[in-house]
């Protein structure tokens, strides 16, 4: 390759600019073995972009130049400029270091892309066997650390979603605790308010019962009253007989009274003559008939002038 390149120099460039190419690769090499990477970096850009020398060892050196100069991006670009070459080994170690540039957390398999795609062109690539190797385990871990995170979140969502449903279950049981008691609130007001009406209506019933009561009694005292009434017109109407009775007899006796003494003896003797009945025994018989009478009228009963009081029993 080497060989090939200085004899297609030597058409293309002068001697004075194979000259100038081998000063700037000579210096560029010794920049670049002297960690003075920023000074190879200047010599092999020169190379690449003014003098257009595109060959994989200088695109190489210049890209692992940037790598240690911290620019990834150059160094990305640069080796994907030796990527197309027909070297296999420049372009498995191109594919190689654009492997170790996104070995990243984030572009893992990136990464892995690249290292697989160096053993392609040189299985015998060992740095980049090696670097597959890792990143391999790198993305399984970081699958394995996924899915067991999946399955955290998973198990967090499940338990809160129980959680979720428990609170609601409690809210509901709460609930349901509640209007229990407002039934139970609601059932007692209800027997309560029953309780009272039957007791309101066992107190109109029996002010009813009372009322009616108060009705017979007046009834039953009115018929008493009439009862009385009745009994006191038969009583007057007895004295009025009575009185008429004894108007008659005091008639008689004052019409007697005008007779003489003698012919009232008389007539008096031939009375009891005919009626066979001596003296004494009239006297006796008259006498009875007073006493009599007299326990009569002690027996009536005296009229109420006082008109009864209704709110009162009639006993």
């Amino acid at each position: 390759m080497n060989k090939f390149l200085f004899i297609l120099l030597a058409f293309t460039f002068g001697s004075n600019d194979i000259a100038k190419i081998n000063s700037l690769k000579k210096e560029a090499a010794q920049a670049y073995q002297n960690e003075n990477y920023e000074l190879a970096a200047e010599k092999y850009s020169y190379l690449v972009d003014s003098m257009e020398i595109m060959d994989d060892q200088i695109l190489l050196n210049l890209a692992n130049a940037y790598v240690h100069l911290n620019d990834s991006s150059n160094a990305k670009s640069t080796y994907n400029k030796v990527v197309p070459t027909s070297n296999n080994k420049a372009k498995s170690v191109a594919y190689q270091q654009l492997g170790v540039l996104n070995d990243q957390p984030d572009n893992l398999e990136v990464a892995l892309n690249y290292f697989k795609e160096a053993l392609k062109a040189d299985p015998t690539n060992k740095d980049a066997r090696y670097n597959y190797e890792v990143v391999k385990k790198k993305l399984e871990k970081k699958k394995e650390q996924q899915e067991q995170q999946q399955n955290q979140d998973q198990n967090q969502e499940n338990q809160e979603q129980q959680d979720k449903e428990q609170q609601q279950n409690e809210n509901q049981e709460n609930q349901d605790q509640k209007q229990d008691g407002e039934n139970e609130d609601q059932q007692e007001g209800n027997q309560d308010e029953q309780k009272q009406n039957q007791q309101e209506d066992g107190e109109q019933q029996d002010s009813e019962q009372k009322e009616g009561e108060n009705q017979e009694g007046e009834q039953q005292e009115g018929e008493n009253q009439e009862d009385e009434e009745k009994k006191e017109g038969e009583q007057q109407e007895g004295e009025e007989q009575e009185g008429e009775q004894k108007e008659g007899e005091q008639s008689e006796q004052d019409q007697d009274g005008e007779k003489s003494e003698e012919q009232k003896l008389k007539e008096l003797r031939e009375k009891l003559k005919e009626l066979n009945i001596s003296p004494e025994k009239a006297n006796n018989i008259f006498e009875s008939y007073g006493n009599k009478e007299i326990q009569y009228l002690h027996q009536l009963k005296k009229r109420n002038t006082k008109p009864r009081d209704k709110t009162k029993p009639d006993w």
